[in-house]
Protein backbone atom coordinates (compact mmCIF):
# COMPACT_ATOMS: atom_id res chain seq x y z
CA UNK A 1 0.00 0.00 0.00
CA UNK A 2 1.51 3.25 -0.78
CA UNK A 3 0.78 6.14 1.47
CA UNK A 4 2.36 9.68 -0.22
CA UNK A 5 5.30 10.05 -2.43
CA UNK A 6 2.77 10.09 -5.44
CA UNK A 7 5.53 13.06 -7.34
CA UNK A 8 8.21 10.23 -7.18
CA UNK A 9 6.20 7.31 -7.74
CA UNK A 10 4.80 8.80 -10.93
CA UNK A 11 8.35 9.62 -12.24
CA UNK A 12 10.11 6.26 -12.04
CA UNK A 13 6.81 5.49 -13.88
CA UNK A 14 7.44 7.90 -16.71
CA UNK A 15 10.75 6.74 -16.26
CA UNK A 16 9.84 3.64 -17.20
CA UNK A 17 7.31 4.26 -19.96
CA UNK A 18 10.27 6.39 -21.40
CA UNK A 19 12.40 3.01 -20.85
CA UNK A 20 15.14 6.02 -19.81
CA UNK A 21 15.20 4.03 -16.27
CA UNK A 22 19.04 4.60 -15.05
CA UNK A 23 20.77 1.57 -13.84
CA UNK A 24 21.18 2.88 -10.26
CA UNK A 25 18.99 4.68 -8.31
CA UNK A 26 19.15 5.87 -4.79
CA UNK A 27 16.14 6.29 -2.57
CA UNK A 28 17.09 8.86 0.48
CA UNK A 29 14.79 9.87 3.55
CA UNK A 30 14.27 9.15 6.66
CA UNK A 31 13.77 5.51 8.17
CA UNK A 32 9.68 4.61 7.37
CA UNK A 33 9.01 6.78 4.96
CA UNK A 34 7.48 3.83 2.86
CA UNK A 35 11.61 3.72 0.90
CA UNK A 36 11.34 0.22 0.38
CA UNK A 37 7.62 -0.32 -0.15
CA UNK A 38 7.92 1.79 -3.74
CA UNK A 39 11.43 -0.04 -4.51
CA UNK A 40 9.07 -3.29 -4.23
CA UNK A 41 6.35 -1.58 -6.38
CA UNK A 42 8.98 -0.39 -8.92
CA UNK A 43 10.41 -4.08 -9.35
CA UNK A 44 7.01 -5.57 -9.65
CA UNK A 45 6.59 -2.57 -11.90
CA UNK A 46 9.55 -3.77 -14.24
CA UNK A 47 8.91 -7.36 -14.16
CA UNK A 48 4.81 -7.51 -13.77
CA UNK A 49 3.39 -10.51 -16.14
CA UNK A 50 0.08 -8.15 -16.64
CA UNK A 51 1.23 -4.74 -16.19
CA UNK A 52 -1.40 -2.44 -18.27
CA UNK A 53 -1.24 1.55 -18.75
CA UNK A 54 -3.16 1.91 -15.26
CA UNK A 55 -0.45 0.18 -13.72
CA UNK A 56 0.29 -2.94 -11.49
CA UNK A 57 -2.12 -5.71 -11.73
CA UNK A 58 -0.62 -6.59 -7.48
CA UNK A 59 -1.80 -10.07 -8.48
CA UNK A 60 0.17 -12.48 -10.85
CA UNK A 61 2.56 -14.89 -9.59
CA UNK A 62 5.17 -12.74 -10.30
CA UNK A 63 3.79 -9.71 -8.23
CA UNK A 64 3.00 -11.89 -5.47
CA UNK A 65 6.87 -13.67 -5.34
CA UNK A 66 8.33 -10.08 -5.09
CA UNK A 67 6.60 -9.36 -2.22
CA UNK A 68 7.34 -12.47 -0.36
CA UNK A 69 11.02 -12.13 -1.50
CA UNK A 70 11.29 -15.41 -3.85
CA UNK A 71 11.07 -13.95 -7.51
CA UNK A 72 14.44 -15.69 -9.03
CA UNK A 73 15.25 -11.89 -10.61
CA UNK A 74 14.81 -9.87 -7.79
CA UNK A 75 17.02 -9.90 -4.49
CA UNK A 76 16.81 -8.26 -1.23
CA UNK A 77 20.22 -7.43 0.42
CA UNK A 78 20.04 -6.24 4.05
CA UNK A 79 22.01 -5.96 7.20
CA UNK A 80 21.79 -9.22 9.20
CA UNK A 81 21.26 -9.04 12.76
CA UNK A 82 21.56 -4.96 12.32
CA UNK A 83 25.04 -5.77 11.49
CA UNK A 84 27.30 -4.00 8.89
CA UNK A 85 26.25 -5.63 5.33
CA UNK A 86 29.28 -7.37 4.58
CA UNK A 87 32.00 -7.59 1.25
CA UNK A 88 30.47 -11.47 0.74
CA UNK A 89 26.91 -10.35 0.44
CA UNK A 90 28.09 -7.90 -2.01
CA UNK A 91 29.68 -10.29 -4.15
CA UNK A 92 27.24 -12.28 -3.63
CA UNK A 93 24.45 -9.94 -5.45
CA UNK A 94 27.46 -9.09 -8.25
CA UNK A 95 26.84 -12.90 -8.82
CA UNK A 96 23.31 -12.68 -9.26
CA UNK A 97 23.14 -9.67 -11.06
CA UNK A 98 25.96 -11.43 -14.11
CA UNK A 99 23.34 -13.78 -14.66
CA UNK A 100 20.72 -13.54 -17.24
CA UNK A 101 16.88 -12.94 -15.83
CA UNK A 102 14.90 -15.95 -15.72
CA UNK A 103 11.52 -14.81 -16.09
CA UNK A 104 11.58 -11.10 -16.59
CA UNK A 105 13.26 -8.08 -18.74
CA UNK A 106 15.54 -7.10 -15.72
CA UNK A 107 17.67 -8.72 -12.75
CA UNK A 108 17.11 -6.45 -9.79
CA UNK A 109 18.72 -5.81 -6.54
CA UNK A 110 18.02 -4.16 -3.63
CA UNK A 111 19.92 -3.07 -1.19
CA UNK A 112 18.21 -2.08 2.20
CA UNK A 113 19.57 1.11 4.30
CA UNK A 114 22.72 0.85 1.95
CA UNK A 115 25.04 3.39 4.14
CA UNK A 116 25.62 -0.33 6.42
CA UNK A 117 27.80 -1.60 3.67
CA UNK A 118 30.92 -1.90 5.23
CA UNK A 119 34.32 0.16 3.76
CA UNK A 120 34.82 -2.75 1.59
CA UNK A 121 31.85 -3.73 0.80
CA UNK A 122 31.24 -0.18 -0.73
CA UNK A 123 34.32 -0.53 -2.65
CA UNK A 124 33.74 -4.05 -3.80
CA UNK A 125 30.30 -2.74 -4.66
CA UNK A 126 31.48 0.60 -7.20
CA UNK A 127 32.65 -2.57 -9.65
CA UNK A 128 28.97 -2.98 -9.83
CA UNK A 129 27.97 0.16 -10.54
CA UNK A 130 30.95 1.61 -12.75
CA UNK A 131 30.62 -2.12 -15.40
CA UNK A 132 26.78 -2.37 -15.22
CA UNK A 133 26.06 -6.11 -17.22
CA UNK A 134 22.79 -6.12 -19.31
CA UNK A 135 19.22 -5.15 -18.12
CA UNK A 136 20.37 -4.52 -14.47
CA UNK A 137 18.66 -2.62 -12.00
CA UNK A 138 20.37 -1.59 -8.44
CA UNK A 139 17.81 0.04 -6.04
CA UNK A 140 19.94 1.62 -2.81
CA UNK A 141 18.08 2.79 0.08
CA UNK A 142 19.32 5.16 2.79
CA UNK A 143 18.55 6.70 5.44
CA UNK A 144 22.01 8.09 5.73
CA UNK A 145 23.13 8.70 2.46
CA UNK A 146 26.01 10.87 3.19
CA UNK A 147 27.98 7.46 4.88
CA UNK A 148 27.74 6.06 1.46
CA UNK A 149 31.37 7.03 -0.88
CA UNK A 150 31.28 10.24 -2.79
CA UNK A 151 31.66 7.64 -5.43
CA UNK A 152 28.87 5.87 -5.23
CA UNK A 153 26.62 9.04 -5.01
CA UNK A 154 27.94 9.99 -8.33
CA UNK A 155 26.57 6.72 -9.88
CA UNK A 156 23.52 7.05 -9.05
CA UNK A 157 20.61 9.08 -9.79
CA UNK A 158 19.50 10.27 -6.32
CA UNK A 159 15.51 10.02 -5.50
CA UNK A 160 14.55 12.01 -2.23
CA UNK A 161 11.57 11.05 0.03
CA UNK A 162 9.92 13.38 2.50
CA UNK A 163 7.45 12.98 5.83
CA UNK A 164 4.00 12.69 4.30
CA UNK A 165 1.30 15.03 5.26
CA UNK A 166 -1.14 14.51 7.85
CA UNK A 167 -3.29 14.51 5.41
CA UNK A 168 -2.38 11.94 3.47
CA UNK A 169 -1.99 9.88 6.10
CA UNK A 170 -4.74 10.03 7.10
CA UNK A 171 -6.32 9.24 3.82
CA UNK A 172 -4.16 6.19 3.56
CA UNK A 173 -5.18 4.58 7.40
CA UNK A 174 -8.61 5.28 6.88
CA UNK A 175 -9.39 1.57 5.75
CA UNK A 176 -7.72 0.47 9.11
CA UNK A 177 -10.83 0.75 10.98
CA UNK A 178 -9.63 2.45 13.87
CA UNK A 179 -11.12 4.73 16.71
CA UNK A 180 -10.95 7.67 16.10
CA UNK A 181 -8.84 9.08 18.93
CA UNK A 182 -6.40 6.19 18.01
CA UNK A 183 -5.93 7.39 15.01
CA UNK A 184 -5.02 10.73 15.81
CA UNK A 185 -2.41 9.74 18.07
CA UNK A 186 -1.21 7.06 15.10
CA UNK A 187 -0.43 9.71 12.70
CA UNK A 188 0.62 12.35 15.69
CA UNK A 189 3.17 9.49 16.80
CA UNK A 190 4.12 9.05 13.20
CA UNK A 191 5.97 11.59 12.19
CA UNK A 192 4.57 11.94 8.56
CA UNK A 193 6.00 8.51 7.84
CA UNK A 194 4.00 5.62 6.26
CA UNK A 195 5.94 3.09 7.53
CA UNK A 196 6.18 3.76 11.31
CA UNK A 197 1.84 4.91 10.85
CA UNK A 198 1.29 0.93 9.59
CA UNK A 199 3.71 -0.74 12.04
CA UNK A 200 1.63 1.19 14.58
CA UNK A 201 -1.69 0.69 13.49
CA UNK A 202 -0.80 -3.19 13.09
CA UNK A 203 0.82 -3.66 16.75
CA UNK A 204 -1.19 -2.29 20.06
CA UNK A 205 1.71 -3.46 22.25
CA UNK A 206 4.13 -0.96 20.16
CA UNK A 207 1.72 2.00 20.06
CA UNK A 208 1.51 1.77 23.88
CA UNK A 209 5.05 1.27 24.11
CA UNK A 210 5.82 4.31 22.07
CA UNK A 211 3.32 6.14 24.07
CA UNK A 212 4.86 5.18 27.41
CA UNK A 213 8.33 6.19 25.31
CA UNK A 214 7.88 9.54 24.36
CA UNK A 215 5.82 10.51 27.76
CA UNK A 216 9.30 9.13 29.11
CA UNK A 217 11.29 11.23 27.09
CA UNK A 218 9.23 14.18 27.62
CA UNK A 219 10.02 13.88 31.06
CA UNK A 220 13.33 13.96 30.83
CA UNK A 221 13.07 18.32 30.80
CA UNK A 222 12.00 17.93 34.29
CA UNK A 223 14.39 14.88 34.95
CA UNK A 224 17.51 15.47 37.47
CA UNK A 225 20.81 15.71 36.34
CA UNK A 226 21.52 11.83 37.78
CA UNK A 227 18.34 10.94 36.17
CA UNK A 228 19.43 11.95 32.48
CA UNK A 229 23.14 10.72 33.37
CA UNK A 230 21.79 7.47 33.96
CA UNK A 231 19.88 7.44 30.13
CA UNK A 232 23.07 8.43 28.38
CA UNK A 233 24.98 5.80 29.93
CA UNK A 234 21.66 3.31 28.92
CA UNK A 235 21.99 4.93 24.91
CA UNK A 236 25.28 4.78 25.12
CA UNK A 237 25.51 0.96 24.74
CA UNK A 238 24.26 0.92 21.63
CA UNK A 239 25.46 0.42 18.08
CA UNK A 240 26.05 3.60 15.99
CA UNK A 241 23.26 3.45 13.94
CA UNK A 242 20.78 2.83 16.65
CA UNK A 243 22.20 5.62 18.23
CA UNK A 244 21.61 7.65 15.57
CA UNK A 245 17.82 6.58 14.94
CA UNK A 246 17.35 7.34 18.81
CA UNK A 247 18.57 10.73 18.21
CA UNK A 248 16.11 11.41 15.32
CA UNK A 249 13.35 10.07 17.46
CA UNK A 250 13.98 12.57 19.70
CA UNK A 251 14.27 15.36 17.19
CA UNK A 252 10.67 14.66 16.37
CA UNK A 253 9.35 14.63 19.75
CA UNK A 254 10.77 17.76 20.62
CA UNK A 255 10.09 19.65 17.75
CA UNK A 256 6.32 18.32 18.10
CA UNK A 257 6.38 19.36 21.56
CA UNK A 258 7.90 22.97 20.48
CA UNK A 259 5.31 23.62 17.83
CA UNK A 260 2.46 22.78 19.91
CA UNK A 261 2.80 24.19 23.24
CA UNK A 262 5.20 27.27 22.03
CA UNK A 263 7.95 26.03 24.20
CA UNK A 264 10.75 29.08 24.56
CA UNK A 265 12.81 29.71 21.40
CA UNK A 266 16.46 27.89 23.59
CA UNK A 267 14.43 24.56 22.57
CA UNK A 268 15.51 25.56 19.22
CA UNK A 269 18.94 25.32 20.16
CA UNK A 270 18.42 22.09 21.37
CA UNK A 271 16.78 21.19 18.61
CA UNK A 272 20.22 21.95 16.74
CA UNK A 273 22.33 20.18 19.46
CA UNK A 274 20.09 16.99 18.80
CA UNK A 275 22.12 17.63 14.99
CA UNK A 276 25.31 18.52 16.10
CA UNK A 277 25.70 15.46 18.33
CA UNK A 278 24.14 13.07 16.00
CA UNK A 279 26.50 14.24 13.41
CA UNK A 280 29.37 13.40 15.91
CA UNK A 281 28.24 10.47 16.52
CA UNK A 282 27.91 9.30 12.81
CA UNK A 283 31.19 10.78 11.51
CA UNK A 284 33.73 11.00 14.54
CA UNK A 285 35.03 8.25 17.28
CA UNK A 286 33.99 10.54 20.18
CA UNK A 287 32.42 8.75 23.51
CA UNK A 288 28.79 8.68 22.73
CA UNK A 289 28.37 8.68 26.62
CA UNK A 290 30.26 11.66 26.80
CA UNK A 291 28.50 13.84 24.38
CA UNK A 292 25.20 12.58 25.63
CA UNK A 293 25.75 13.34 28.95
CA UNK A 294 26.73 17.78 27.57
CA UNK A 295 23.75 17.15 25.10
CA UNK A 296 21.00 16.29 28.14
CA UNK A 297 22.89 18.47 30.55
CA UNK A 298 21.52 21.62 28.01
CA UNK A 299 17.71 19.81 28.21
CA UNK A 300 15.64 23.06 28.31
CA UNK A 301 12.70 22.45 30.97
CA UNK A 302 9.00 23.23 30.25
Amino acid sequence: MLIGHQKQWQYLQWLVRKDILPHALLFSGENQLGKKTIAFELAKLLLCEQRNKDGLCQNCRTCRDIMLGRHPDCILVEAKDKKEISIAQIRELERFLALHPLTGRYKIGIIDEAHMMGHEAQHAFLKTLEEPRGKTIVILISSKPFLLLSTIRSRTQQIKFFPVPNEELEKGLRESNQDEEKLVNIINLSWGRPGRAITLVNSNELFRKTISEVKYIISLTTASLQERFALAEKVAQNKVSSISNILEEWTHIFRSLWLKKNCPSHFITFLKNIQKTNFLILRTNTNPRLVFEILLMDLPQL
